[in-house]
């Protein structure tokens, strides 16, 4: 829940008022509201342990820019204190850890190739390889600016 910002609050709410309920083909129910600033929330609740409960955001909203002078693009995963540390995922790529989590994916030198590098930091991180090349692209096409990209999670 850390990685979305979502409280035990807003879980809870959503358990006991979904707006919409569903099943997974194992059986896990799949609980979807709002949280309290209107961000649409899907919690699952596993089938064989109803105490266990996983949360996800229906979008993720990254921020990218690629700095010209630098030669180098910033993907933000979410906005967070600076990252007390880095793991250097490919040669010429950096994932930012908050917590262990995954705030930020840096990429130097973008024109020798962006796909190795996010291929490594979304494999190592499990984070949506798709959803990063998106980011990464659109910040490379416009320069020295910061561009959002809202992306729809899979269901």
């Amino acid at each position: 829940m850390r990685l979305y910002r979502i409280s035990d609050r807003e879980v809870e709410g959503i358990v006991s008022a979904a707006h919409q309920i569903t099943h997974d083909d194992k059986g896990n129910a799949r609980l979807t509201g709002r949280a309290d600033d209107g961000r649409e929330i899907v919690v699952i609740v596993a089938a064989d342990d109803p105490t266990l409960a996983i949360t996800l955001r229906k979008q993720l909203i990254m921020r990218a820019e690629f700095d010209s002078d630098a030669n180098a693009i910033s993907i933000t995963l979410r906005d967070d204190e600076p990252a007390p540390r880095g793991d250097e995922v490919h040669e010429r790529a950096v994932v930012a850890l908050s917590d262990g989590q995954p705030i930020e994916v840096q990429i130097l030198y973008p024109d020798l190739g962006i796909d190795e590098p996010l291929e490594r930091a979304a494999a190592r991180y499990d984070l949506d390889l798709e959803a990063l090349k998106a980011a990464a692209r659109s910040a490379h096409a416009a320069p020295d600016r910061r561009i959002s990209v809202e992306v729809e999670l899979r269901g």
